[in-house]
């Protein structure tokens, strides 16, 4: 009865070393994921607060100002031209007169007048435009197009 003890007793002792090392490892396998966890955890944060403090340093960016006149631009008119002057925000004020600041410059062509007038009601309608000022507009007699020049101020 004792040899049979002793026999049982050596081998819950291998089977419970060899469990805990088993343990241990799996332990150490789940803190190692855990801190992998944690660190993207905290890089998912830092991304989401650098996406909301862009959006918080501007309410409206190029990309955003420039897809949302392309969305409402008649197929009839062609852009030649899309220059967005410096947004306010963050720009050194000395260096860039004021009436150039917050200012979308926009050339193209058309065929038909009414084009151009559908075009400059669409840009009325955009949240994010103060002012739509057409300031020119021309007849090419050699491709028989209007050529014109809008300017706005974004709010």
């Amino acid at each position: 009865v004792l040899c049979i003890t002793f026999i049982l007793l050596l081998v819950n002792t291998f089977i419970r070393n060899n469990l805990e090392q088993k343990y241990n490892l799996q332990r150490g396998v789940l803190n190692q994921l855990q801190q992998t966890q944690i660190q993207h955890e905290k890089i998912q944060n830092n991304k989401k607060s650098s996406a909301d403090k862009f959006i918080l340093e501007s309410n409206i960016r190029y990309a955003v100002i420039a897809d949302k006149i392309a969305s409402i631009l008649p197929d009839e008119i062609s852009l030649t031209r899309l220059h967005i002057a410096p947004l306010d925000r963050g720009v050194k004020k000395e260096k860039i007169p004021q009436y150039l600041l917050n200012t979308i410059f926009i050339e193209g062509n058309s065929k038909d007048n009414d084009i151009i007038g559908i075009f400059l009601d669409n840009l009325k309608r955009l949240k994010f435009i103060k002012e739509v000022h057409l300031d020119n507009v021309k007849h090419d007699n050699r491709d028989n197009r209007l050529s014109f020049k809008i300017r706005l101020a974004i709010k």
